[in-house]
């Protein structure tokens, strides 16, 4: 209800005044409702009726009694006097009125976006200047007994310019009165002190040392970009929690001068550059000895900033080391790969076109046109095929013991038929050069519009086959395999009856059953599907589609009902206006789904498909691009998004790696790896990638030589340009930093097909 009329502030002096309100609420939470008073200088904070206890009452007068030092000034939210209804009862506080305007939240400090999107100042200097001041303003409420216990970004303000820190809520804090200790009832996890997490008390009873804790948390992402000290990466397939606040129960902190045995820190760590002194405090803070006091944060920050040395590339940035760590991150050293050798036309391969809806005849000797962008075009499915097995073999072996991993290598028919997937090789990238499994697998078109592509010969059988997309694999004796039955050739990549999880051993080519998914009350897109990895969760994602596009993703189960997740609207305003494409991907724990357009990205707990947890508009410049690729960290932390735009036929081919850095629900977004490709010798980059298990390891398409062929192919008996080019493969590894550095180009000579 409004709260208009007559009420009376009475001073902790004995002092009363009259006011009359009239205006319109500032804010309304969970305990009240905020307005300005007639004085423009004073905020009136009235509670909802069953906040209007006695205990509140005197909780509330004790803090008037005994304010921090400087209480009265911007730096606390901290009530001034008693607000007293017409009837002479309690009705709430008032506090000094901040001028809001000049403030933002903490929680947008800590993000290089939210920086940007506020305008404040970027300098590294001025971030260090809040950590100084927050460290101050807990070290005042502590010198008066007083502790905040929900100590985290969201309850604090910064000012726009000074760095000053203003603390808010403090009502909710707990507080040392005369005779009495009032608790605070409020804690938020990924804050909470670890020795109260596990020894389920409440954070309040620890009072200071559950202080220092969360101060030291927000000090450390003050100070390395926004990083939580918990978030790092997992060196090895240990069951690692997934939430910060399990992770700070558990000890897993790698930013120590000791590493860590399950976890390494973020790439993007600058926590190296940190002195000494410094590191060793975080190091006491985060374990469960005594704690350094805010007082002491507060003399070591400010010590620390005389320190400081002045970046002479970037005025913005400051540093304690040897060298600037946010240049170094910008900079990618690489040695250069000798130029590849001249090869014949024939090897080349095309970047992908936009195509026509029909795919058209060709009158000369290229491959197949791949099908409008989309989960279902039959064309794009065969070099998704390829490189994707190619890249997921190259991945794997880069995480295993083992000394080989495998890849499919695809063998064409003759022309004018499309590369047939249906002979398969595993073959050891290096450095043997012989296949280490040949399977073969009968798998003849169905009679159909499409079957015009298919090979002609006795052993075809013009009869409904399975179709067969391979998922992630380790080992040739147990291929995760998708089988379905498509109507014809022209749908390949759709299921309209049922699909069945199956284990294909190529080291004697049988083919063993698992599960049966039935009943689809839609096609299902197969070239897409993906296991859920999650121990005692069976089941499979599939999009549901049409004929051009996929407009839902399901998980299915053998045992539970079907679950949709509720897609974003994509804002697209690419030439394909609606049939925006999109992709998914799940954490390497299953525990994560992220959804991705060219224009935004979404990041769901897999439980919760209803609304995401994470949200990003990518910027206006990729609204002429459609997304090709999807690749996601641990824990959605890292998530790798290939973007390409071009003409038809593959003219004005363009292609970009966009790098996001997940932080709750705050993304970094990294834009320079096109850069650094171009550095390293890359002289046309692809829009397919894929991303390491432990995130070290990037594959990432490319092409060689490209040029535009207006000669040798015809459309519909006219000369058409096609853009020529002979795909590659390179490596990248993180270095110290974070950065990509390249570690080596993989060509792949003889194959020829639709690519990206």
């Amino acid at each position: 209800m409004p709260h208009k009329g007559r009420f009376t502030l009475e001073f902790v002096d004995g002092r009363t005044q009259s006011l009359n309100l009239s205006g319109k609420a500032l804010n309304r939470g969970a305990a009240g409702v905020i307005y300005r008073a007639p004085d423009g200088k004073t905020a009136l904070k009235f509670y909802h009726e069953q906040k209007k206890d006695q205990t509140r009452r005197n909780k509330v007068w004790q803090m008037i009694q005994h304010p921090p030092e400087d209480a009265h000034s911007e730096h606390f939210a901290w009530p001034t006097a008693l607000i007293l209804n017409s009837r002479g009862t309690f009705a709430g506080l008032a506090m000094p009125l901040l001028p809001i305007a000049s403030y933002v939240s903490l929680d947008l400090v800590l993000s290089a976006r939210g920086r940007k999107m506020q305008s404040l100042p970027e300098a590294s200097a001025w971030r260090l200047d809040v950590a100084i001041n927050l460290a101050k303003r807990v070290a005042e409420l502590h010198a008066r007994g007083h502790c905040i216990i929900d100590l985290k970004p969201a309850n604090l303000l910064v000012h726009r310019r000074s760095a000053d820190v203003a603390v808010v809520d403090c009502d909710g804090f707990a507080i040392k009165g005369d005779t009495h200790y009032f608790p605070a009832n409020q804690f938020t996890a990924g804050f909470i002190a670890p020795e109260a997490f596990r020894s389920r008390k409440t954070p309040q009873e620890l009072r200071e040392p559950q202080d220092a804790f969360a101060l030291a948390v927000i000090v450390f992402s003050l100070l390395n970009g926004g990083l939580h000290p918990y978030q790092g990466v997992p060196k090895r397939n240990r069951d690692i929690p997934s939430d910060n606040q399990n992770r700070i129960a558990g000890g897993f902190y790698p930013y120590g001068l000791k590493s860590h045995t399950d976890l390494a820190p973020s790439p993007w760590s600058i926590h190296q550059d940190l002195p000494r002194i410094l590191r060793e405090t975080f190091d006491r803070s985060f374990s469960e000895g005594k704690r350094p006091s805010a007082h002491d944060w507060a003399a070591l920050l400010q010590e620390a900033k005389t320190r400081l040395k002045r970046c002479t590339q970037d005025e913005q940035h400051s540093y304690w080391g040897s060298q600037c760590p946010h240049c170094a991150r910008g900079k990618t050293r690489v040695k250069v790969a000798t130029p590849p050798r001249k090869r014949t036309r024939s090897n080349r391969a095309r970047p992908r076109p936009v195509a026509p809806p029909v795919t058209p005849a060709i009158t000369q000797r290229p491959p197949r046109p791949a099908a409008t962008p989309g989960f279902a075009g039959a064309g794009t499915w065969i070099f998704i095929t390829i490189v994707g097995a190619l890249l997921i073999a190259l991945l794997a072996h880069d995480n295993s013991s083992s000394k080989s991993s495998y890849s499919p290598a695809f063998t064409a028919p003759p022309e004018p038929a499309p590369v047939d997937p249906r002979s398969l090789a595993w073959k050891a990238l290096a450095p043997e050069s012989n296949p280490i499994h040949i399977a073969r697998v009968s798998a003849p078109y169905a009679e159909g519009p499409g079957a015009r592509y298919a090979r002609s010969g006795p052993e075809i059988e013009l009869e409904p086959i399975p179709f067969y997309h391979f998922g992630a694999f380790e080992q040739p004796e147990s291929v995760a395999v998708l089988t379905g039955n498509p109507r014809n050739s022209d749908f390949l990549g759709l299921a309209e009856t049922q699909v069945n999880l199956a284990s294909f051993d190529a080291t004697d080519s049988r083919l063993a059953q698992h599960a049966t998914y039935t009943s689809l009350s839609a096609a299902y897109g197969l070239s897409f599907w993906q296991a859920d990895p999650r121990k005692g969760r069976e089941g499979i994602y599939l999009p549901q589609c049409g004929p051009r596009n996929c407009d839902l993703l399901q998980r299915l189960s053998p045992t539970d009902a079907s679950v949709n997740y509720e897609l974003p609207e994509w804002q697209s305003m690419s030439a394909f206006e609606g049939f925006p494409p999109w992709r998914y991907q799940l954490s390497p724990k299953g525990d994560f789904m992220v959804l991705a357009s060219a224009s935004q990205i979404a990041v769901y707990g897999v439980d919760q498909p209803s609304s995401p947890i994470a949200l990003l508009d990518l910027p206006d410049t990729y609204a002429e691009f459609v997304i090709d690729s999807l690749s996601v960290g641990a824990e959605a932390g890292t998530i790798m998004v290939g973007l390409s735009k071009q003409k038809r036929f593959g003219v004005d081919f363009e292609a970009v790696l966009l790098e996001l850095t997940r932080n709750d629900s705050e993304f970094d977004l990294d834009e320079s790896f096109a850069e650094r490709a171009r550095a390293a010798g890359t002289e046309l980059l692809g829009s397919y990638q894929t991303l390491s298990l432990d995130g070290q390891t990037l594959a990432v398409s490319e092409y060689q030589q490209p040029e535009n062929n207006s000669t040798d192919y015809s459309w519909l008996n006219q000369k058409v340009t096609v853009a020529l080019g002979y795909p590659a493969i390179s490596v990248w590894k993180r270095d110290d930093q974070g950065k990509w550095q390249l570690r080596q180009r993989i060509e792949w000579q003889g194959r020829k097909g639709s690519a990206r």
